[in-house]
């Protein structure tokens, strides 16, 4: 068969482990930017972060001929909450974690630790499975739903996602950018 004869379905996919690297610093800086505003039954407002606060990932060489190639994520996500207040404008502004006594560290904070699986597809690198704990439970690793992968909602959702977002490598071009015309004098 002529290589122009292949099907389209056999294009070659990411397996660079550089694109995997950038695919998860891209996804660092998502999770880093998130913040999220609740409101509670007394009407009080309450600032929601994200902070990655330990990752590990590498590609590896698998034997399976349909998978060739795995990217592994290792990373654990501190989930805090700021202090409550009256206001939704306060609540945005807010920066300090509210201090929680009955919480593990006294801060109103714990721990997401996930470890993932992503595969190379022509367009990024995909989430393939995985599977998550938190230190507020008994620290019971779950499946993660590749529905909730897909969806993306809950912060759970949100993590996964972030990290499965493909960024692009190709240079832009910006058809607005134009340059000076030369003019007669």
């Amino acid at each position: 068969m002529a290589a122009g004869a292949l099907p389209f379905v056999s294009k070659a996919q990411t397996t660079n482990p550089e694109s995997f690297e950038i695919q998860v610093k891209n996804g660092r800086r998502l999770v880093n930017e998130w913040k999220h505003l609740t409101q509670d039954k007394e009407g009080l407002w309450q600032k929601n972060f994200l902070f990655v606060s330990n990752i590990k990932y590498d590609v590896v060489k698998t034997a399976s001929a349909l998978r060739p190639f795995i990217g592994i994520l290792e990373v654990s996500v501190l989930k805090a909450a700021g202090i409550k207040h009256l206001t939704r404008i306060e609540a945005e502004n807010e920066v300090e974690i509210e201090d929680a006594p009955r919480v593990p560290g006294g801060k109103n904070a714990f721990v997401l630790e996930y470890d993932l699986k992503f595969e190379p597809r022509s367009s990024g690198w995909q989430f393939l499975e995985g599977k998550s704990r938190t230190s507020l439970f008994d620290d019971t690793w779950k499946n993660i739903p590749l529905e909730l992968a897909r969806s993306g909602e809950g912060v759970s959702g949100y993590i996964v996602r972030s990290f499965a977002t493909p960024v692009s490598t190709k240079k832009k071009n910006n058809s607005r950018i134009r340059t000076p015309s030369k003019t007669q004098t």
